[in-house]
């Protein structure tokens, strides 16, 4: 028995310990707002609940060894392990689409729904007729259908990461869909030399994934997680995170009418002072700091000091940001 067993197993406690945490918070915090209802609270309550069931996979896998001295995995084991790999990575793939809402998400989505799906049956099959219990492949094919998902998951992780890294108006959303998603794609790229050895049998314990020769870093990189989920929804105001997200505004008001109604709610739910709105609406219709300064009839420095503070409530670093920011809330 080795000593690495121990510490994996204990490092997936841990993460298990950690989701449920977040989770926990997470959901509290929703009802407390009154938005648990909102499509991006379901959606990161969902990759939140997959990260908790992975861990429980695999430590369950741990503590068997540890316990019992069992490396072996029936059928309904290497289901749920393969349920919930695919599982993380679909429901974090929803959660930046859905933060993001952009039109060129919209299509790459419904593409992926469809490729998951087909993927997910065709693995669960590859689970049940073409591995065994000590998950070594018992026909070629089951080598290749492993590695094409594993591709198929690296590569819808990478594309989602560069889309909503470019396109997230906020920075902390723009730092936590980069590091979930390089977690992510460790794991992933972690996963494929790990199973290339179990699949063939050249693993030194079967079943048993966390082996000398090479460190398991997906209970390491799932731990980090969950961190990051509950600092990022204590992070955000969790109310302005999961709030209806667009504001709707009746058609048959003027332009100036709709965009009074935006920047009111902006202001409002970022604390804007009385100053810091007049502000937003001069840079909003374009003013230079030279040209609020001359309007307002206050210093220039007066001026940056004011829209440096805005950016910081807004989480926001340049106007082009900003704008692109505030048309978010915007339907």
């Amino acid at each position: 028995m080795y000593m690495y067993d121990h510490i994996y197993t204990f490092i997936w406690a841990i993460s298990f310990v950690l989701g449920a945490f977040a989770l926990v918070f997470t959901v509290f915090s929703g009802k407390r707002a009154g938005t648990d209802k909102n499509e991006r609270f379901r959606a990161i309550v969902c990759f939140n609940a997959f990260t908790i069931l992975q861990s429980a996979v695999y430590f369950l896998f741990g503590y068997r060894t540890i316990g019992f001295d069992i490396f072996y995995a029936q059928e309904m084991l290497r289901l749920l392990d393969y349920l919930s790999c695919i599982g993380v990575v679909f429901t974090w793939a929803l959660c930046v689409y859905i933060f993001m809402q952009k039109q060129q998400l919209r299509v790459l989505t419904k593409v992926m729904i469809i490729i998951f799906s087909s993927m997910l049956l065709i693995e669960l099959l590859s689970a049940v007729f073409l591995i065994d219990d000590n998950y070594v492949a018992m026909h070629p094919i089951a080598e290749v259908i492993n590695f094409s998902c594993e591709m198929i998951l690296g590569t819808t992780v990478f594309i989602y990461m560069v889309v909503g890294y470019r396109e997230a108006a906020q920075r902390h959303t723009r730092r936590f869909i980069l590091s979930v998603s390089l977690l992510l794609l460790i794991s992933i790229i972690n996963q494929i030399y790990l199973d290339e050895k179990i699949l063939t049998g050249n693993m030194t314990e079967g079943v048993d994934a966390k082996l000398l020769d090479i460190a398991d870093v997906t209970c390491i990189a799932t731990c980090i997680i969950n961190i990051l989920i509950a600092f990022y929804v204590y992070r955000e105001d969790f109310s302005k995170l999961f709030a209806a997200g667009k504001t709707v505004v009746p058609e048959d008001m003027t332009e100036l009418e709709k965009e009074t109604i935006v920047l009111n709610r902006v202001a409002s739910e970022h604390a804007l002072t009385s100053r810091e709105r007049e502000i937003l609406d001069y840079v909003y219709e374009g003013y230079s700091n030279p040209e609020i300064s001359k309007q307002l009839n206050i210093s220039l420095n007066t001026v940056k000091w004011h829209i440096h503070n805005i950016y910081e409530k807004m989480d926001v670093s340049t106007r082009a940001e900003l704008m692109h920011f505030i048309s978010s809330y915007r339907l």
